[in-house]
């Protein structure tokens, strides 16, 4: 039984006593228990410096509270509340009474880190500076009564920036804005390393020589991993710690493979009632040695399993077919997932109904999207089919009178693809006029993560360890095979009708419904994806189907809240990655028409230029806010310096540029 503390008896009125509240309805648990590393808070948010409160069992207001990690909440030192941290991003703490969560108030207070959510909280606690806890609804309230004379820093990734900067625009905190996402997957020593390095050029401590090694901006859309549902979620980190690929190319694969075991079972509802397939498109980006692959087979673990199975049996019974003198039907193949193909044979599959139910994936995008297929005279129309596929789950081919045979239509198909590539074909594949005209790129789930090579560093300690026998992949794997089982016979329906449903639930059209306006707004002229309307108009009809996925992988029988809200924010991410790479491609041709200007002038005998005239002489550099944008990458690369001389900025050549002029 629960021991339950009605509120009153903690209320203001009364003066509880806190401390006293913590000794007796708390344990403290130091760094290193084995019991604390495996509490729910912990495992997901990390393991936070120093010893920890715990809650035993208890519940306030019929709210079970037990087992939570608790901190004090504290006025000038003193106690004057609780928090009792919930294990989730987006549910509320439990506070009673008031006052600052304060961690590491023993440290040298000239700087005070503020933090507004808990991976921030528990990975910086392991620095050398006071901490504050705050949400980000009240951060603009917070005072200055613990730390009188201190420097205040709010904690944000790149992408939060603007934000709380227009937030706290009248307010004594500052905002130090990181470059990576602070996440499950971001190590203490890491965050801490970014926020020391930052700290120092703010404060003007060896500003010169650590300006040269700060990272570029290459987090600005972070991948939202923390908003998958959790069995997806641990799956995704399992393959991003093990194969060492970037998050997003794990993500795209994990949600491939559930999306093809999804299209089999259920269809979706779009927002007016009607019907359509659950089915999705991916398209990855990825350089050569990624490990695209290699995380494709992880996710895919499960189904690649079932059909080698299938395959194996199938060549038994084709074997005793061809022995057989008996008049007797062909075995059909049971094979739905292809990789080196082009559309045609999968249109004739669908056509004579070998199959049903496909997927199709190729870690070389460029022998679909920039192969023959798309490349010849019948090119639209092969765009046309997948889009119409996409839509409507129907494939349909006109032969010529001669060859009749190679027509006809089919209904109920479904087929998701996941295709990736390195930057040159889907830079090639993107600048496609055709592709977007059309509307087949607008039907892809994309994401371009920054490779992680250089970085995959491995010890004897991990090379003992075993994907396949971590939880989480196994936990993954074993919910994949059992909606899998007993799915031989849905294989080859001639309609649909035996495809479930799900539903959403009106709280979750509410939320949809606030998603799709936000994304609605953006489309207009000068809004953020004007360039992009045809992938914005897109956007809520793919939000509904990942979320229908969502709720079938979880089981249940209709889309929840919780379902769109984690679509939504994958599918937020991928415009963000649409408009970021059509925007990247701009400053990057920028970029390089003032590295070829300078290096022109440097032939001239000009070894420096006034900054403030590039705009002047450069064509394509009509503003001082492009032309900054378009020195950011050359000043990251170090292909040029920013040098101040009386107050004037002035940009220098890199010396290695001035072999080749």
């Amino acid at each position: 039984m629960l021991q339950k503390i009605e509120n009153q008896d903690l209320s203001c009125n009364l003066n509880p006593d806190y401390t006293e509240i913590l000794n007796q309805h708390c344990f403290n648990l130091s760094e290193n228990d084995s019991d604390r590393k495996s509490n729910s808070t912990i495992f997901r948010f990390g393991n936070p410096r120093g010893g920890l409160f715990f809650s035993k069992e208890i519940c306030m207001n019929n709210i079970d509270l037990s087992g939570r990690v608790v901190f004090p909440l504290k006025r000038k030192g003193e106690i004057t509340g609780l928090n009792f941290l919930s294990d989730s991003a987006d549910k509320k703490d439990y506070i009673v009474g008031k006052g600052n969560l304060i961690v590491n108030s023993d440290f040298d207070n000239s700087i005070v880190l503020v933090c507004v959510d808990k991976y921030s909280l528990f990975k910086l606690s392991h620095a050398k500076y006071p901490i504050i806890y705050v949400s980000d609804k009240n951060v603009d309230k917070l005072n200055k009564a613990d730390y009188q004379n201190s420097q205040y820093y709010l904690i944000c990734a790149k992408h939060e920036e603007n934000d709380f900067k227009r937030k706290l625009r009248n307010s004594f905190i500052k905002v130090l804005a990181l470059s990576m996402p602070i996440c499950a997957v971001a190590s203490p020593r890491e965050v801490i390393a970014e926020v020391e390095e930052i700290l120092a050029i703010e404060t003007d401590r060896n500003a010169k020589e650590i300006s040269s090694f700060r990272p570029s901006n290459i987090y600005e859309n972070p991948y939202p991993i923390n908003d998958f549902p959790v069995s997806l979620r641990n799956a995704i980190l399992c393959i991003h710690e093990y194969i060492k690929v970037p998050i997003g190319i794990a993500a795209n694969s994990v949600l491939f493979a559930a999306t093809y075991i999804a299209q089999r079972k259920v269809d979706a509802y779009d927002i007016n009632g009607g019907v359509m397939p659950c089915s999705l498109y991916f398209l990855t980006e990825g350089e050569s040695g990624d490990r695209k692959s290699t995380a494709d087979k992880m996710a895919m673990n499960a189904v690649l399993a079932l059909e080698d199975e299938k395959m194996l049996e199938y060549q038994k019974a084709l074997q005793a077919y061809r022995n057989s003198s008996q008049q007797v039907s062909e075995p059909v193949s049971p094979k739905t997932l292809f990789s080196d193909t082009t559309i045609e044979p999968i249109t004739s599959g669908f056509i004579n109904g070998d199959f049903r139910n496909i997927a199709l994936a190729s870690d070389d995008a460029a022998e679909l999207l920039s192969g023959h297929t798309f490349k010849s005279d019948t090119a639209k129309s092969s765009m046309a089919l997948l889009a119409k596929m996409f839509d409507k789950g129907t494939i349909e081919r006109t032969r010529s009178k001669g060859n009749v045979n190679g027509s006809g239509v089919a209904f109920g198909c479904r087929m998701s693809i996941h295709l990736m590539g390195q930057p040159i074909i889907i830079k090639e594949v993107v600048s496609d006029k055709a592709m977007s005209g059309i509307g087949l790129l607008p039907r892809f789930i994309f994401t371009a993560p920054k490779s992680i090579a250089g970085t995959r560093l491995i010890d004897q300690k991990e090379l003992s360890k075993n994907i396949k026998e971590d939880l989480r992949m196994l936990t993954y794997w074993e919910q994949c095979k059992k909606l899998l089982r007993d799915d031989t016979a849905s294989d080859l329906k001639e309609s649909d009708t035996e495809r479930g449903r799900l539903a959403m639930t009106s709280e979750a059209k509410s939320l949809w419904i606030r998603f799709y306006n936000k994304i609605e707004v953006e489309l207009k002229q000068q809004g953020k994806y004007s360039h992009i309307k045809s992938y914005g108009s897109r956007a809520g009809e793919i939000m509904i189907r990942l979320a229908t996925v969502f709720a079938f992988f979880e089981e249940r029988v209709v889309v929840e809240k919780a379902d769109i809200y984690s679509a939504a924010m994958i599918i937020m991410h991928s415009l963000n990655e649409w408009a970021n790479y059509d925007q990247k491609h701009v400053v990057h041709s920028k970029s390089d028409d003032i590295l070829n200007w300078l290096i022109r002038e440097y032939k001239n005998g000009e070894d420096k230029v006034l900054k403030s005239t590039l705009n002047q002489y450069i064509r394509s550099i009509k503003s001082a806010r492009i032309r900054d944008e378009a020195l950011q990458p050359l000043i990251d690369t170090h292909c040029v310096f920013i040098e101040k001389f009386e107050n004037k900025e002035y940009v220098l050549l890199n010396p290695k540029y001035h072999l080749i002029v």
